[in-house]
């Protein structure tokens, strides 16, 4: 709980002047993290709103813009993970540089004292020697600032850096390996930490404040899900990069918790992936709310009352439709779905009278797929050939040579993480 005295401090007109003169005013610089696999749809997305990507490197795609930019890129991005605030670099010599430098960056204007920061560092021809180091100075810092305004030290919840890059991507650097690693435990809780990113890169310091809170691929709508569970973001890419833009019906072959279908009929339907949760910025003290409200109202407004296409959901096990199902009422597409209770391989599309479209297959990856793949994509094959002829298929492997067995040529293959693992999607045009 803030006391009175914070209260009567964010209420003032003293504090409103800062927030106009040096965040309100101009254009901010801003990075969007994504999984670099899905970075070339991420430019896309971020050209069909309208801005323009900049410098992109290891995950990450920079655009200038102002506050309400970041809020649409939030609301909107399909692919993204989350989307950085760039502040402007400066000197960071020494542990001293770091200190003081960061005691005169404005943290009063967006932390929101309540919350704990997580900081995450990263160094790179720098004269500090440890991460650690680097982080004590950076800590130390922001409380000396907050204690200017009696405003309380943010606790400090951060996780051992190299370890955390170690166990979510041990080939990520820079800011990707510090987002990552920032990632690494922190959607446990049932709030999000304030992420602070630090890159020390030959003695300057650029400092990256997270907006987005909880990782993107959380849209609000997902409450419970069967097995490991496909995360909305790759299936929102799977269905960019196949090209499926909800003109055409879609079929979600082996659907588990329904993410595909879901995010189909809310693409479909232009559904901003974010209109159902809350990002970090809207606890900031200098959160524009007005502005948001705005772009959220133009976001609802967009959207249709249905989807104007088929979207099909197959799965045998009673309980993943279930599942799927109240996850699709509580993203408000429910009735936009067909739920189908019964194997695939029984599933013929023209007994339903659908014309042809995307099918996305994404096997239960398991004991009885490890033993039985060959096989396994050898049925999925004569199925395909069969009863989908004219049909695109997105098609998922965790073993590349398992595609040759089903007797068609992919048009590419395309390499996603998934659940902690590597695996292939093959995209198909069924002759």
């Amino acid at each position: 709980m803030r006391t009175a005295k914070q209260d009567e401090f964010y209420r003032s007109k003293s504090f409103d002047r800062q927030v106009r003169r040096h965040l309100k005013a101009g254009v901010q610089r801003f990075a969007v993290v994504v999984p670099p696999a899905f970075a070339p749809l991420c430019r896309a997305e971020l050209t069909d709103l309208g801005l323009a990507p900049a410098a992109e490197a290891n995950g990450i795609i920079e655009f200038d813009g102002k506050w309400e930019d970041a809020y649409r890129a939030n609301l909107w991005l399909r692919t993204a993970s989350r989307v950085l605030w760039r502040r402007p670099d400066f000197r960071s010599g020494a542990v001293e540089d770091l200190f003081e430098q960061s005691a005169k960056q404005r943290w009063e204007l967006w932390l929101d004292p309540r919350i704990p920061i997580r900081l995450a560092v990263h160094l790179a021809e720098s004269r500090i020697g440890h991460e650690g180091q680097a982080a004590e100075a950076l800590v130390a810092g922001i409380s000396k600032r907050m204690a200017q305004f009696r405003l309380p030290r943010p606790r400090d919840c951060s996780p051992p850096v190299a370890a955390a890059v170690a166990a979510v991507d041990p080939v990520a650097v820079g800011d990707a390996a510090a987002a990552a690693a920032a990632d690494y435990g922190a959607d446990a809780g049932p709030e999000p930490n304030q992420l602070i990113i630090a890159r020390i890169q030959r003695n300057r310091c650029q400092l990256s404040i997270d907006t987005s809170g909880f990782h993107l691929h959380r849209r609000g709508y997902r409450l419970v899900h069967t097995g490991a569970p496909m995360r909305e973001t790759l299936a929102a890419a799977v269905l960019l990069k196949a090209g499926w833009n909800g003109s055409t019906p879609l079929v979600d072959a082996m659907s588990g918790s329904g993410t595909v279908a879901i995010e189909a009929a809310r693409l479909a339907r232009n559904i901003a992936p974010g209109l159902d949760r809350r990002f970090l910025f809207e606890s900031w003290p200098c959160a524009f709310a007005d502005t948001f409200r705005h772009v959220k109202t133009k976001a609802a407004e967009a959207a249709l009352n249905r989807s104007p296409v088929p979207i099909v959901a197959v799965e045998r096990d009673p309980g993943a439709i279930a599942t799927a199902r109240e996850n699709a009422r509580k993203a408000r597409v429910d009735p936009d779905i067909r739920w189908h209770t019964g194997d695939f391989f029984d599933f013929t599309p023209v007994d339903r009278d659908l014309t042809p479209g995307l099918i996305v297959v994404d096997p239960p990856y398991g004991k009885r797929l490890a033993s039985e793949g060959k096989t396994f994509y050898q049925r999925l094959g004569v199925v395909l050939r069969e009863r989908f002829r004219g049909w695109r298929a997105a098609v998922f492997t965790p073993e590349r040579l398992w595609l040759s067995q089903l007797g068609c040529r992919p048009l590419r293959t395309w390499s996603v993480p998934h659940g902690g693992l590597a695996i292939e999607v093959a995209l198909f045009r069924i002759g």
